[in-house]
């Protein structure tokens, strides 16, 4: 079975966007300093690693509003792989790509897993939704 990880970056104070965070302004104000790391993901050290772990996964886990902020990833995370958006409410347009919505957690992380094979499945979402995901992660084998 394939493992889900929540992956996160986050201040030292809790936050994972800076003040004032909508569409127009999605990581808030000096927000993209938390993502600093991302300047570093050729190198070798935690920064590649955390995303050569990304890259070599099958699918992905997103919560509605990282999505919406991550401007829909054009409908491609990386690499065509499935994007699982965990909402409240299906939008009414269709989703790009290979994007799916998904309003119950357990659905979420079962298409998730049989879509990842046996690699990782990342989820990328907000704390809101990280706490919906929790006990979808494990499961009584």
């Amino acid at each position: 079975m394939a493992l889900i990880r929540l992956y996160m970056t986050t201040s030292l104070d809790g936050y994972v966007t800076g003040p004032q965070d909508i569409l127009d302004t999605p990581m808030g104000i000096g927000g993209f300093r938390l993502f600093n790391w991302l300047d570093r993901r050729n190198d070798p050290g935690p920064s590649g690693q955390v995303y050569a772990e990304a890259l070599a996964t099958r699918a992905v886990i997103s919560g509605r509003r990282t999505y919406q902020h991550a401007d829909r990833w054009q409908g491609d995370h990386h690499d065509g792989v499935p994007v699982f958006v965990l909402t409240h409410n299906v939008p009414g347009d269709p989703p790009p790509g290979s994007v799916r919505y998904l309003t119950d957690v357990r659905e979420c992380a079962a298409q998730a897993r049989a879509a990842s094979g046996r690699c990782r499945v990342p989820g990328q979402a907000a704390p809101s939704c990280s706490v919906r995901l929790a006990p979808a992660l494990y499961v009584d084998s």
